[in-house]
């Protein structure tokens, strides 16, 4: 069976009646940004303009997971926290 794991950061929380959903964010591993030069937009600004869209396009897209209300007073979770999420993948027969 396949576990994964990923590193969020909260981003905020959305009350949804009994249950309080958890918005996450992908937190950046540590690494030397690359900065898009003139001449990689003048030679490729098409591409350069797709992958911007990409990037925005992505950050639109909310990772969440629900917790019951007991639960997210328990832990008392807070925005800009860092949290691991465990993925593994249920075998239904």
């Amino acid at each position: 069976m396949k576990v994964e794991k990923r590193r969020y950061k909260i981003k905020g929380f959305r009350d949804d009646g009994s249950k309080i959903r958890v918005l996450l964010e992908p937190a950046e591993i540590v690494q030397q940004s690359k900065k898009i030069g003139f001449m990689e937009i003048t030679k490729n600004p098409m591409g350069i303009a797709n992958q911007m869209m990409n990037q925005q396009m992505h950050k639109m897209i909310n990772d969440s997971f629900s917790i019951t209300r007991e639960e997210y007073q328990k832990n008392k979770y807070m925005v800009g926290e860092l949290v691991t999420v465990t993925i593994e993948r249920e075998n239904i027969n």
